[in-house]
């Protein structure tokens, strides 16, 4: 999966406002409860890209997300740079749509063997 970022005219991020942006990949279950059904895990060295990996079949909504990136050194109306109560520099969160991704059981053919003789056909 690719993390893709827009702005609000819908022209998508260069590569130098992608360098600031750290993003994360939170997965939630649909239904009965299950921990791991589905894993992503970001690829090295691509802050953009994902892979997923379906452990459990099930509904899964996936949301990527960020922190919207603050220069540390901006000053606000009275020249002292913005902090929040806690004394740090706020990053609002920003987070994507939600993705729908279904995982399906393995799939099982009955009979496991089949021989086949000329002229035969099977259906499954």
């Amino acid at each position: 999966m690719t993390v893709s970022a827009y702005d609000s005219f819908m022209n998508e991020f260069d590569t130098d406002q992608y360098a600031l942006m750290n993003f994360s990949i939170e997965t939630e279950t649909m239904g009965l409860r299950r921990t791991g059904g589905l894993q992503s895990t970001q690829v090295t060295d691509k802050i953009r890209n994902f892979n997923a990996y379906g452990r459990e079949p099930g509904v899964y909504q996936l949301t990527a997300f960020t922190y919207a990136f603050f220069d540390p050194n901006q000053q606000g109306n009275n020249g002292q740079v913005q902090r929040n109560a806690a004394g740090s520099v706020p990053h609002p969160t920003i987070v994507s749509e939600m993705v729908r991704i279904e995982v399906f059981p393995m799939l099982e053919i009955y009979p496991s063997n089949l021989l086949i003789t000329p002229n035969m056909r099977y259906t499954l």
